[in-house]
């Protein structure tokens, strides 16, 4: 009877509580959005977490598929061009450039990485929970990176429109090392490919 009683209370919690799987229209809906990105402009706001500090900063990510990206922050300028990449100081005009990147090396503080790594990964998930009266689907790969700070990327989608609302980077410890928020999403957008030259 003990046994029947806690298979109820299981089956009750797993059917109730937080991280249910998402429907197989969240899950088409997601898929089919992220699999037609041929671009994206979103401006984020950015957290990065170490043993000493705690460093913010915004930036605007431009993306146009398939291997363009570009971030501006008051800092700096980064873009990667067909594995290629090139970054600025914008306060002092210094340049550092690099050529023939590894296939390996993949920036997961973009969206089309992640959401890349999710469908490819197997050792992917994906869940549904409620916050702030929204349905928010979280996807979480593995990176791949040697790096034991990058060890997982997991991004919220709201569900009802499939707009991004942060993108964590974490590390072997499971925690939070980058987290990103997103202030704007606009997919699809009309983007010149000279913002991509060196």
């Amino acid at each position: 009877m003990k046994k029947i009683f806690a298979l109820i209370i299981v089956a009750i919690f797993i059917l109730t509580g937080c991280g249910k799987l998402p429907t197989v229209d969240v899950n088409k809906r997601c898929y089919d959005t992220f699999s037609n990105m041929t671009s994206f402009c979103a401006e984020i706001k950015v957290t990065s977490y170490s043993n000493t500090n705690t460093t913010e900063y915004t930036a605007v990510q431009y993306y146009k598929a398939p291997d363009k990206m570009r971030t501006e922050s008051p800092e700096l300028i980064s873009i990667v061009n067909d594995r290629s990449m090139c970054v600025k100081n914008a306060v002092s005009g210094q340049i550092i450039r690099a050529e023939h990147l590894p296939a390996t090396d993949i920036d997961y503080m973009f969206i089309n990485n992640v959401i890349s790594a999710y469908y490819q990964g197997e050792a992917a998930t994906a869940a549904m929970e409620s916050e702030k009266d929204e349905d928010v689907l979280t996807l979480t790969a593995e990176t791949g990176l040697s790096n034991p700070y990058k060890a997982v990327a997991e991004v919220k989608i709201r569900a009802e429109d499939m707009m991004p609302l942060s993108l964590e980077i974490k590390g072997r410890d499971d925690k939070t090392y980058t987290e990103i928020e997103y202030l704007s999403f606009e997919i699809n957008k009309e983007i010149s490919d000279e913002i991509f030259n060196f």
